[in-house]
């Protein structure tokens, strides 16, 4: 027998480096799918933050009392045990009305979800780079740009 040739495999192109500036940002990453977790904090890794895994909202919620300024931003999922995402960014904000809050949901019409402080969702499935953009977004907000005043006659 003979040797068969490799099937080539489909070219992917490689995730974008981590950004040239580092960032020393800590993210507070709540979900309790433990596979999306862990792949998840691999790739905000990659992207140049540093992760702190939560399963449960309460964990998450205890943490963040005891130092609301420690997390630069939380992200979570929307459906957790004992404590929706939504719950958890309502006392989030109840303690730091400014934290940065991102809310994943693969149901956009889930309730709580379009409370008027929750002004970041992502919905799931996601890829690696909009959850990225997202969090740049959040993090780092653009000032508007100025707008020229017409010409004085």
């Amino acid at each position: 027998m003979g040797s068969t040739p490799d099937t080539p495999r489909p070219h992917r192109p490689p995730l974008p480096p981590a950004p040239a500036t580092p960032r020393a940002t800590q993210i507070y990453f709540v979900d309790d799918d433990e596979l999306m977790a862990v792949l998840t904090r691999i790739m905000l890794e990659k992207f140049g933050y540093r992760v702190t895994l939560f399963a449960d909202a309460t964990d998450a919620l205890r943490s963040f009392r005891r130092d609301p300024d420690y997390p630069a931003a939380i992200v979570s999922d929307y459906a957790l045990p004992a404590m929706t995402g939504a719950d958890l960014a309502r006392e989030v904000f109840a303690l730091r009305p400014d934290k940065p809050f991102l809310l994943l949901s693969g149901d956009l019409d889930a309730p709580g979800l379009r409370d008027g402080r929750i002004r970041h969702v992502l919905a799931k499935p996601f890829a690696m780079e909009s959850l990225r953009a997202a969090l740049d977004a959040l993090l780092h907000p653009r000032e508007p740009e100025p707008t020229a005043a017409p010409p004085t006659a």
